[in-house]
């Protein structure tokens, strides 16, 4: 348990790094975004979380790109696009995306990657003029596809989120560019005779003076030719109705745009609930793979301990199949490497249960020689005894006799504690000992374990 709890919290201070090192980037500190992403790559080298290393080392590289672009960069992007009048009608002074590079003059050579972004923008911008040339000439759907493929380069560069900003509210005017030369372009019948108006707008460049223009013309024409007031009232109704139409329309596209914004924003809010849902998923799966691999590995260890080597070797390639799960091949490795191991362990311990077994045996067989060797000693001893015993007088046999039953009862009254009448019975049997004649029996090695009790009875008193 302590094992599993210290990989989480390794796992969460990992995941901590990573979150801060993203602030630490948005706020433009990318050496420190840097710092906290080495330290969140060194704990998962320690988990042996592969995966999230190369994604780590792919956020430490991007970050540096940023310091390098920072450095390679004079000027930052000036949006070209103005608010010209209320009808939201804008202008574009020049074409976006203006960004000038320094280069040295002594520059030798050039970044692979700077020079793929600079003809990325350079389409970016061609893509833009032809929008802007299509505008002028009317071809508003021509239009709208020059912007939306500038919009679609600059989201692939990346770091250009205001541009795109722009030139999507830019595209959104296109729709009410074309409305607007549709109904100053319409005929309107006065009189029997058909005028056109002219234009409302010149995208972008003279939208307000060709308004003005229209204006004046309507003003000539109302004095040129003063109407009734019943045309006047009906004037009025009509352009009343028209102005409705109008409003009403322009809400109309509003909420479609509204709406369509909604749906992406939706879209978007359901796959990042799906991705962090898979893993959330993908997360509790490792955890689980992570604590069945451990307990595999923990079970292996208590048998490797007990000398089952056989059953530590299935336990051991079952934690195999978990960690290959996981993704996690080095750990793989090892245990392969373990496996291995674990039949020189078997080994080993086998020689060492021969060689403790044959040990055994020798010690056995020695302990078995030397009782043998005691008892062939006593028997020789016993019969040596006997034929010494067989060569003595009558008299002497009975001091010999004597002397045995009063050993008998001094080793008796030695155990009851009456140390002194023991000792006296020993002296008793030296006296013996000593009467008999020493050229027919042996009795030196008696007389000397007697004098030893003696003494020893000696000192306890």
């Amino acid at each position: 348990m302590s094992t599993n709890s210290n990989l989480e919290n390794l796992e969460k201070e990992a995941d901590q790094l990573e979150r801060e090192a993203k602030i630490k980037s948005s706020q433009g500190e990318y050496s420190k975004a840097i710092d906290l992403l080495k330290k969140a790559k060194t704990i998962n080298q320690k988990l042996g979380f592969q995966g999230k290393i190369n994604m780590i080392e792919k956020k430490i590289q991007q970050t540096q790109n940023l310091i390098e672009y920072q450095k390679s960069s004079n000027t930052e992007y000036t949006p070209t696009f103005q608010q010209i009048n209320e009808k939201r009608i804008t202008s574009i002074s020049s074409s976006p995306a203006q960004k000038t590079y320094s280069k040295s003059s002594t520059e030798s050579s050039i970044d692979p990657e700077k020079q793929k972004e600079r003809e990325l923008i350079k389409s970016a911008e061609e893509a833009l003029d032809r929008g802007n040339k299509c505008i002028q000439e009317k071809d508003f759907i021509a239009a709208k596809r020059c912007y939306e493929e500038s919009i679609e380069i600059f989201r692939n560069i990346g770091g250009w989120e205001r541009q795109v900003q722009i030139l999507e509210k830019e595209l959104d005017n296109i729709d009410d560019y074309a409305e607007q030369h549709k109904k100053a372009s319409k005929p309107t019948k006065s009189t029997h005779e058909t005028k056109s108006y002219p234009s409302s707008m010149n995208m972008g460049i003279s939208s307000t003076r060709t308004s003005q223009n229209i204006n004046t013309y309507t003003d000539i024409k109302e004095k040129s030719s003063p109407l009734s007031s019943e045309e006047r009232r009906r004037k009025e109704i009509r352009e009343r109705t028209e102005e409705r139409i109008r409003q009403a329309e322009e809400a109309r596209k509003r909420q479609q745009r509204m709406s369509k914004r909604q749906k992406i924003v939706s879209e978007k809010k359901q796959r990042a609930l799906e991705t962090r849902m898979k893993m959330e998923e993908k997360k509790q799966n490792e955890e689980k793979l992570i604590k069945e691999a451990e307990k595999f590995l923990e079970q292996a260890k208590n048998q490797v301990d007990n000398k089952q080597f056989d059953d530590a070797k299935g336990l051991y390639r079952m934690a195999i199949k978990k960690f290959k799960e996981l993704g996690w091949f080095s750990q793989v490795d090892n245990l392969y490497d373990e496996v291995k191991n674990l039949e020189q362990y078997k080994l080993d311990h086998f020689k060492k249960q021969r060689e403790e077994e044959e040990r055994r045996k020798k010690q056995r067989d020695a302990f078995q020689k030397r009782i043998q060797d005691v008892k062939l000693e006593k028997e020789k001893e016993e019969k040596r005894r006997l034929e010494q015993i067989r060569s003595l007088s009558p008299d002497e046999k009975k001091k010999l006799e004597k002397a045995r039953l009063l050993l008998d009862k001094a080793e008796k009254e030695e155990g009851l504690g009456k140390t002194k009448r023991a000792i006296g019975r020993y002296n008793l049997i030296l006296d013996l000992y000593n009467s008999l004649p020493k050229d027919k029996i042996n009795l030196s090695n008696d007389i000397v374990k007697i004098k030893k009790t003696i003494s020893d009875l000696e000192s306890k008193i």
